[in-house]
């Protein structure tokens, strides 16, 4: 019963890092369609991008702390409770996080539907940017 419980730990905390990378990628997403959407004003691309990057910095801080905490996990009987008292940063719970995260994951989704053999570290282009901000909009719309 113990080992069914440590599995379960592991497998939520995988699932933790999986939505948080998601977050993450469609942040990304969201920050490359707002350079397309105003790139004839630097100074909102610049802000935005001041913004954003913090954001993403801590993001990406996180999620290499909990992967490297939960490789440690796996190889060692120890280390269960460390992974629910992980501290991931709240991305649900106030309206600003709640309407960020939908935003976000809703960025992922469609681009894992339109692209889905594509790299993510592969930049899109105008035109792609376009149409994945189409599907997002026909999403919600719905």
């Amino acid at each position: 019963m113990e080992e069914i419980n440590r599995q379960n730990s592991i497998l939520e905390f995988e699932s933790k890092i999986k939505e948080y990378e998601d977050v993450l990628f469609g942040l990304n997403l969201f920050i490359q369609g707002i350079h397309y959407l105003w790139e004839y004003n630097k100074t909102i691309v610049d802000t935005n991008q001041q913004h954003y990057e913090s954001a993403k910095k801590r993001m990406e801080e996180v999620i290499s702390s909990a992967k490297k905490l939960l490789e440690e996990t796996k190889k060692s009987f120890v280390g269960i409770s460390l992974l629910q008292q992980f501290p991931f940063p709240p991305i649900k719970g106030h309206p600003i996080l709640d309407e960020g995260t939908k935003r976000y994951k809703a960025l992922t989704q469609a681009y894992n539907e339109l692209f889905p053999n594509r790299p993510k570290n592969k930049p899109l282009t105008k035109e792609e940017n376009r149409k994945l901000t189409e599907v997002v909009i026909n999403k919600i719309n719905l």
